[in-house]
């Protein structure tokens, strides 16, 4: 689903990267090809008039090398100076934090809206440069969007800075490049890269609180949330608020999300994958921290599943939906009449949203 890679860039960073990694691609393959025309010469020249030593130790051995390797480092200087520029005032502020294995982004407030907390999936508006705070919860991580800029490492106790902008709109995936344990592969970020307008409704439909369930189903889902333990880690901002969000991901608006686990389940079909993912998480994503609700019985999990959901028409999704593909892997807690009840995950209705303060987001401290 991620569009683009590191050649084929999608905004001006990750364009420099790309034209260094061509020109270094370019000299590396002339110097192969000098060096091999160099031995085809002495080959040819074999047991004629014996060439000084000299030629070969100053020519061939310093001479050669630093006028090429030297010439691609100060080119490569020059361009990357580009990147250290500094990010212009109306960037957006984000701060993410890596966890064992999940991101958190924060948006900082902002004259367009205030600021809320989300997880694995980082929206940026076309065109927009963003200004990206990186810090890390426990150990090293490693911020990489290869199809939007460079590498960043997550550092416990330090405040690492990015810049990027991503001039098309797509989704561009972005792996955890430090192994960091178990999860490492299954660590990945989505970055969707959308047109101001839809991201001016994305971020004032996730600014909202969640509003009170309204279905039987969902009144005992949220009711089920706080028994079963899922409050102690998760946050639903509207209803249950708290200091959780460097335990588990929050959860305030999770059924709008391409995926589910950090890139691990697609969320096409938001019902189905989160009863799949709160019955069968350890299946989904082994070594996930989360413990596994399997034992519960499928109405309890489906009342889960239905309170997570929430109304999705507040969610602000109808203009990112064409990436969505249907998720065929089996659910053994899987009811089809439910499913025909849950609300399709495309074509959502766009519903009036109103913007609820939250506290100011601004970068963590250094813990």
């Amino acid at each position: 689903m991620s569009d683009g890679g590191m050649l084929v860039p999608a905004g001006p960073q990750a364009r420099i990267l790309a034209e260094q990694l061509s020109t270094a691609m370019i000299v590396c393959t002339i110097a192969f090809l000098i060096a091999m025309a160099c031995l085809a010469a002495a080959l040819w020249w074999r047991g004629r008039r014996a060439v000084a030593d000299g030629w070969w130790l100053w020519g061939g051995g310093i001479v050669l090398p630093v006028l090429v390797f030297g010439g691609l480092l100060l080119h490569s200087e020059r361009q990357a100076a580009q990147l250290d520029a500094p990010a212009p005032p109306d960037a957006l502020q984000v701060s993410v934090t890596g966890h064992l294995w999940w991101w958190s982004m924060r948006y900082a407030d902002a004259d367009e809206g205030p600021g809320f907390t989300t997880a694995n999936e980082l929206r940026v508006p076309v065109g927009r440069p963003v200004r990206l705070t990186l810090t890390s919860d426990d150990v090293i991580h490693s911020f990489w969007v290869p199809a939007l800029g460079g590498k960043m490492d997550l550092v416990p106790g330090r405040l690492n800075r990015l810049t990027f902008t991503a001039d098309r709109p797509g989704v561009f995936r972005g792996p955890c490049a430090e192994y960091c344990g178990t999860q490492h592969a299954g660590m990945v970020l989505h970055v969707v890269a959308m047109p101001p307008e839809a991201f001016a409704r994305w971020r004032a439909a996730q600014a909202a609180a969640r509003p009170p369930p309204t279905t039987p189903t969902g009144l005992r889902g949220s009711h089920l949330f706080s028994e079963r333990g899922c409050a102690a880690c998760h946050a639903v901002r509207g209803r249950l608020d708290g200091p959780r969000e460097s335990l588990g991901p929050d959860l305030t608006h999770v059924a709008g999300r391409l995926w589910l686990g950090a890139g691990t389940l697609r969320n096409d079909t938001p019902h189905a994958a989160l009863r799949r993912w709160i019955a069968d998480v350890h299946q989904v994503k082994p070594g996930a921290r989360m413990p596994g609700y399997g034992h519960l019985p499928a109405d309890e999990v489906d009342a889960l599943a239905r309170y997570l959901i929430g109304d999705l028409a507040l969610q602000g999704l109808a203009d990112q939906e064409a990436d969505r593909q249907p998720d065929r892997q089996p659910d053994r807690h899987a009811d089809p009449s439910a499913d025909a009840a849950a609300p399709p995950s495309a074509g959502f209705k766009r519903g009036t949203v109103a913007a609820v303060p939250v506290p100011s987001l601004t970068p963590s401290p250094i813990r």
